[in-house]
């Protein structure tokens, strides 16, 4: 969201009050200030950056110059010299920045790396833009996941409005066949922002070019978060011998060789596009781990829409699906019991309905409605004990007759 446009006279406020407030902050660091001072003292003689116009200010230059400062060191000009290319605010600090550290010009986006907060992820952008700028192909910097030629030549040519990271996916959705709607789609979610996951964001990018035809692109954000959630995001584990310890529910998660409707199987919290979702019913998911050889692993996750119940019943053979309006009354809680593979897949084992009114885990089904006490292993039963104690649930199963 854009901030809104200042007036002159409120713009030159904010611009002598922020230099104040930086002057003092870094007081204490002489050679900052050198240069800090030197780069202020350029670019209010050569160039229209520090003045007071009527515009938004979502590109702050003063975050720029104290950024680019941060590497006076690395500095192969003097400020002084900077002659200035361009009239945005944009355009004027990617002049700054190739000026002081690069030898060579950079797409213009590329200069949204020196706004924002000196974190260590930006740094590490900056770093890579710097390297581009002194000749080395962007694919070599650095970056933590596979850039090829053809993501190269899509990444260079970007629009203004993209962020590095997100360029860079953006591009990547392009060179594998993709749309641009669906590239600008992918840019926007989490893929273009995380590094952290990088590997599996690439993975998760080819899924979505290879399915694009059969995805909603306005559910891609909710979809990706789901993914992230299930395989990336700590829960509260309890083992089978009493302990506890965090971790996300199937980390080991994989999009590889799986269609879009097997995956909506797998995912929980994703609510689809158009099925109306009810709210959670407030009861705390579960990640179970036993004390075998194996460490099996089985997952208990709330079901919210009538997508997520029709899946469970076609997956366990029993009528499931017909329980929505129960769960959008508020009466019903529905929820399914499922084991973890290998590849980090949820197959699901029983599905369980929990009367919200009384708190009573009052049914508990496997495939072709087979009760919970019938599996030969035993876990489903133990999980649901464990569940109904932590949630402080009765465990009647009185429709199953136990």
């Amino acid at each position: 969201m854009s901030r809104p446009a200042l007036s002159v006279r409120t713009e030159k406020l904010r611009i002598d009050r922020a230099l104040s407030r930086l002057y003092a902050a870094y007081r204490f660091d002489a050679p900052f200030l050198e240069t800090f001072d030197a780069l202020v003292l350029a670019v209010r003689r050569s160039s229209p950056l520090l003045r007071p116009v009527v515009r938004p200010v979502d590109h702050d230059p003063l975050e720029a110059l104290v950024n680019l400062t941060s590497l006076r060191y690395e500095f192969v000009r003097e400020p002084c010299t900077w002659q200035p290319r361009g009239a945005s605010v944009l355009e004027l600090v990617d002049s700054l920045a190739t000026h002081l550290l690069g030898q060579h010009t950079t797409p213009r986006f590329m200069a949204s790396v020196w706004f924002g907060r000196n974190s260590d992820e930006l740094r590490e952008r900056r770093r890579w833009v710097v390297a581009h700028s002194r000749g080395t192909p962007f694919r070599r910097v650095g970056v933590p996941f596979v850039v090829t030629r053809r993501t190269e030549h899509h990444f260079l040519a970007s629009p203004d409005h993209f962020g590095l990271l997100e360029a860079l996916r953006r591009a990547e959705v392009l060179a594998l066949g993709g749309t641009r709607a669906l590239a600008g789609a992918v840019a926007m979610t989490r893929v273009g922002r995380d590094v952290r996951h990088a590997t599996f964001w690439s993975e998760l990018i080819r899924w979505v070019v290879a399915h694009e035809a059969s995805l909603d692109l306005s559910a891609l954000d909710a979809l990706v978060e789901a993914i992230h959630e299930l395989r990336h995001v700590p829960v509260t584990m309890a083992t089978i011998d009493g302990g506890w310890r965090a971790e996300p529910r199937a980390p080991a998660f994989s999009l590889v060789g799986r269609t879009p409707a097997s995956l909506l199987r797998h995912l929980p919290d994703f609510s689809g596009t158009s099925d109306a979702t009810w709210p959670r019913s407030g009861l705390g998911s579960l990640v179970f781990e036993e004390a075998d050889a194996r460490a099996t692993r089985w997952c208990l996750v709330e079901l919210r829409t009538p997508q997520q119940l029709n899946a469970e019943g076609d997956a366990l053979a029993h009528c499931v699906g017909s329980y929505a309006d129960e769960c959008r009354s508020g009466a019903s809680s529905i929820w399914s019991i499922r084991r973890v593979n290998s590849r980090g897949g949820l197959r699901s084992a029983f599905t369980v309905e929990v009367d919200l009114r009384r708190r009573d885990i009052v049914q508990a089904r496997g495939r072709f409605n087979r009760p919970v006490s019938r599996d030969p292993r035993g876990t489903p039963g133990r999980i649901l004990r464990f569940w109904a104690e932590q949630e402080s649930l009765r465990l009647s199963l009185r429709e199953n007759g136990e």
